[in-house]
């Protein structure tokens, strides 16, 4: 299912650089906006059935074009951090993560407290966390106060798993691509290609999954195919990422309109974990390691704009949340969807990039 190739992920690169790291944390910032921009339209426009020229096929399509981004945020984590040469400290790389996200839980919460007095739309979470500070602490405990939080929640899971794992990535390259060609395909079997058989064909065979070990499932799989990609790669043509992608995508946006369509209505096509997206985002990793490993002429603006995307993630909702609940634009951005999908993200990117950056300014806070 996996095959194997070398072990040059780097070359052509100065030393310690990998290029299309920074190229693609960009497009999956760009993809995150996008997909998040296309929901609440999405939301908004399900009928009983659903036309295919409509404007919940065309948030559909904008959708399902941005949904490789989370899945390769992943995987490039996952590529860094379980390297034999990078040095992982686990106490420091979580409190990366964790002061960022308390500290966004909190703005977030400051927000909906004054967009619910002021009788405006609330940017939804997990769990309810209106109320007295010691409401909002225990939903935080719970779960995301804002919906794409849950990607901090997941990394800091993954996070605690890595010191377990770096003993395998540390084999000698020929050994370590077999264990991880087997732990991939279990991860494919029972976590992607399953779950799959079982929407489709409710009473075929279904094994008992509590027979078997979680590991690897869920992100984790996710995390570390990155690392199998940019260090060991896949013996195919590069024509086939190209191909990939445009199947990963087509095949998430049909599928979407298929279920709203002709059976219940659910989004499961959506999820990062299925083969579409699976096969999208890693057609997206490959692309970028093969065509995208060097610099060019514009690599130092993509680098600040890399350098600057996990803020970018965590305030984006925000911005965005802003521009299309509450701004003067709101209502062209539900009634013309072609237009107004990609002009919200392309905003959302702009003002959110600028906020980032005057953060980054102000150096105490740097860590948040």
């Amino acid at each position: 299912m996996i095959e194997s190739g070398d072990d040059t992920a780097t070359r052509g690169a100065a030393p310690g650089r990998v290029y299309y790291f920074d190229y693609l944390r960009v497009w999956a910032t760009v993809g995150v906006a996008t997909l998040h921009s296309a929901w609440l339209i999405i939301l908004a426009r399900q009928d009983p059935k659903i036309d295919v020229i409509s404007q919940f096929n065309v948030a559909n399509i904008y959708d399902s074009l941005g949904r490789f981004a989370v899945s390769c945020f992943f995987m490039i984590s996952g590529a860094l951090l379980l390297a034999p040469g990078h040095r992982f400290r686990l106490r420091q790389q979580t409190l990366r993560v964790v002061f960022p996200l308390v500290t966004w839980s909190a703005i977030y919460v400051l927000f909906d407290a004054y967009f619910a007095v002021s009788d405006l739309p609330v940017v939804s979470g997990s769990n309810d966390h209106h109320g007295d500070v010691w409401a909002a602490l225990k939903a935080f405990l719970r779960g995301p106060l804002a919906y794409h939080l849950w990607f901090v929640y997941v990394l800091v899971g993954i996070y605690l798993v890595v010191p377990l794992l770096r003993p395998l990535t540390a084999l000698e390259p020929a050994r370590r691509g077999r264990l991880l060609r087997y732990a991939l395909s279990l991860w494919l079997i029972f976590t992607i290609l399953l779950p799959v058989v079982h929407h489709f064909w409710p009473g075929a065979v279904k094994l008992n999954s509590g027979a078997y070990p979680d590991f690897p499932s869920g992100y984790l799989g996710v995390f570390v195919l990155g690392f199998y990609l940019h260090h060991h790669g896949l013996r195919i043509r590069p024509i086939f990422y190209a191909v990939g992608a445009l199947v990963g995508a087509g095949a998430t946006c049909l599928l979407v309109f298929y279920e709203q369509t002709f059976r219940d209505g659910s989004f499961w096509a959506y999820s990062n974990l299925t083969p579409n997206v699976v096969v999208f985002a890693a057609s997206v990793f490959m692309l970028a390691k093969t065509y995208a490993n060097r610099p060019g002429r514009y690599f130092p603006f993509f680098s600040r704009c890399s350098a600057l995307s996990f803020r970018v993630y965590l305030l984006h909702v925000l911005v965005l949340h802003y521009l299309r609940a509450i701004s003067p634009i709101k209502d062209w951005y539900m009634h013309d969807p072609l237009l107004s999908i990609p002009a919200m993200a392309a905003l959302t990117i702009v003002i959110s990039f600028s906020i980032a950056w005057l953060i980054d300014q102000i150096k105490p806070l740097r860590p948040y």
